[in-house]
């Protein structure tokens, strides 16, 4: 309250009888603050920026979390995954590797359905000590979710119709790049392929799927 980032007189679950700056006054938790779990406003954890980014390009918008690296940019090898399972029996079986870019589409709020979390991939990447990955999807990760590049809630999300997202293939190079648009937003592009051609392969992708009978996805 005293950096002016909360407001003191916001109402609590209590009502407005008892307002946040006085349930925290009469707290008994002291300061809480330790450097070890806790840390000040004046000396944070990560400086402002570290930890949550906003990411548009040719790929989408997105939201990278980027506390769990210190470095600036990521380029990789595109790896496209329909469905979670998949992608977590390649992490641990060894065919995804360090420089690559797990692409897990088609989990979207309406791909999904639901837009489940993907935890047990993370953990099988931390888990097979890759520390030099990246995965992108339209599902979603947590504060939970480890390792260094964790890209989610990509938007438009694959099921869309004509969403880039659905028109990346294997192979495909992506750059993930903090501040490269403007102050606090990064970049997310599928290099030397620009949206309207990942348009076209998701076009496509879904028209051939629809015309042998099946499949939802692009």
């Amino acid at each position: 309250m005293s950096h002016g980032l909360v407001d003191g007189a916001a109402a609590t679950v209590f009502g407005h009888r008892h307002a946040l700056g006085d349930a925290l006054r009469d707290s008994d938790c002291g300061t809480g603050v330790d450097g070890d779990i806790l840390y000040s406003v004046d000396e944070p954890l990560k400086p402002p920026g570290r930890h949550m980014r906003v990411l548009e390009g040719n790929l989408g918008s997105a939201v990278l979390k980027t506390s769990n690296t210190d470095a600036t940019s990521f380029v990789g090898t595109a790896v496209v995954f329909e469905d979670e399972s998949s992608a977590v029996a390649a992490v641990l079986g060894g065919d995804v590797r360090d420089g690559d870019v797990g692409v897990v589409r088609g989990l979207g709020p309406k791909g999904g359905p639901g837009m489940p979390e993907l935890l047990l991939l993370s953990a099988a990447i931390v888990g097979r000590g890759l520390e030099n990955v990246a995965l992108i999807s339209d599902a979603r990760f947590s504060g939970a979710t480890r390792g260094a590049w964790m890209v989610s809630h990509v938007a438009p999300e694959a099921f869309a119709d004509g969403a880039p997202l659905g028109g990346v293939r294997s192979g495909d190079r992506i750059r993930i790049a903090l501040d490269e648009h403007n102050a606090g937003v990064g970049a997310l592009d599928v290099l030397d392929v620009d949206a309207d051609e990942l348009r076209r392969r998701r076009r496509v992708a879904a028209a051939a799927a629809a015309a042998a009978g099946g499949g939802r996805r692009g």
